[in-house]
């Protein structure tokens, strides 16, 4: 039976999720005007969307989290944050990726 390395399982899961946002980044891009805001693409695909979001999180979150947080968001390209999400998970796949220096041995062959 082989051992699953979890850290390994994880590296894996980030660099799908990496490459999905980047894919993703590009096909939103390539389809839609670049200068089209994560707002107008959401209001595009549902036109009630940004309305029930807008409720949830006057209902559920912070006083102040629709503007300070999700409204400089939605204010953004809509490629935006696929990409930032993919570069995320791709620094996160890199870093459980990478080892750590090797120790050497500070004994001297004669």
């Amino acid at each position: 039976m082989r051992h699953w390395n979890g850290r390994l399982v994880a590296a894996r899961v980030f660099a799908w999720l990496c490459a999905i946002g980047l894919v993703g980044a590009f096909a939103i891009a390539a389809t839609l005007p670049l200068d089209m805001n994560l707002g107008a693409m959401l209001l595009s695909m549902d036109p009630k969307s940004l309305e029930g979001l807008h409720q949830f999180v006057l209902h559920h979150g912070l006083a102040g989290s629709w503007k300070h947080v999700l409204l400089p968001f939605l204010l953004r390209p809509g490629w935006m944050l696929p990409l930032m999400a993919g570069l995320v998970a791709g620094g996160i796949a890199f870093s459980l990726n990478h080892v750590g220096p090797t120790r050497q041995s500070t004994r001297r062959s004669r």
